[in-house]
C-alpha cells in the first residue's frame, strides 16, 4: 500500500521524498491565516508518517491486519513556512511488546513517535500515534 494513494493524503499534497520519508511543501493550498502550513495539514503528514512506519516495520502483516489510530497527540512548536519532512520512530521495546501481545491475542496497540522538521532543521511539531492493530482472521 502506498500511503500517498489515500485520497485525503493525496489531496493534502503529502509526498515521499528521495529518502523514503513523507514530506509536505508549504503550498498556499494548505496555508492557514498566517500563511504557514495549516495544523490539519501537518497532522495529516504526521499521522501518515506513523502509518508508513507501521507498514515498513511490519511488512509481513500488511495484508493480514486492520490498523486504525486509537489515540493521537501532537504538539505544534513553530510555524511551518517551508517544506516539512516527517520522521517516524517505533521504539524497540514497543516492537517487542507488540509482537508478544499480537502473537497471543491477535490484536495489540503500538505507539509511533513522529517529529516534523522544516527545511532549516527546526522542529515544527512532535506527535505520538497509538495504533490498534487487529488480525483479519
Amino acid at each position: 500500500m502506498d500511503i500517498t494513494d489515500i485520497a485525503f493524503v493525496r489531496q493534502t499534497g503529502v509526498q515521499i521524498d528521495g529518502d523514503g520519508n513523507l514530506c509536505l511543501d508549504c503550498d498556499e493550498t494548505n496555508w492557514n491565516h498566517l500563511q504557514a502550513l495549516h495544523a490539519g495539514a501537518l497532522f495529516t503528514l504526521a499521522e501518515s508518517a506513523s502509518a508508513l512506519a507501521l507498514l515498513n516495520g511490519f511488512a509481513e502483516l500488511a495484508e493480514q491486519v486492520l490498523p486504525v489510530v486509537r489515540e493521537s497527540q501532537i504538539k505544534y512548536r513553530a510555524p511551518a513556512t517551508s517544506r516539512v519532512t516527517a520522521y517516524a520512530n517505533i521504539p524497540q521495546q514497543a516492537v517487542v511488546d507488540f509482537n508478544t501481545r499480537f502473537k497471543n491475542k491477535r490484536r495489540a496497540v503500538i505507539p509511533v513517535a513522529v517529529t516534523l522538521v522544516d527545511s532549516a532543521q527546526v522542529t515544527i511539531a512532535t506527535g505520538l500515534f497509538k495504533w490498534f492493530v487487529q488480525a483479519l482472521d
